[in-house]
């Protein structure tokens, strides 16, 4: 069932928990806020992954933000750098 929790199928963890008889170990509402980080780091937009995160828990830590915002730094500076010398990097 933890596969079917990470990866995001909220659905079938449910089925799986009822089916089976075992109870999760996470919240499945907190399923979809946790892909919604997940796509919006894949897909470039680490301010709004940020945002997401200190809004699903504002007390996470330091290590995770900061990993976020490495994140976005290592975004914005590729996207500079192809920005200023044409997509050749």
């Amino acid at each position: 069932m933890n596969y079917l929790i990470v990866e995001g199928y909220k659905d079938a963890a449910e089925h799986f928990s009822v089916e089976s008889g075992l109870e999760a170990s996470v919240d499945f509402g907190s399923i979809r806020e946790r892909m919604e980080i997940r796509n919006a780091v894949e897909a470039g937009n680490i301010e709004l992954a940020i945002e997401k995160v200190n809004d699903l828990d504002p007390e996470v830590g330091p290590c995770l933000p900061l990993h976020l915002h490495c994140l976005f730094l290592l975004f914005s500076s590729s996207f500079s750098l192809r920005t200023s010398f044409g997509n050749s990097l």
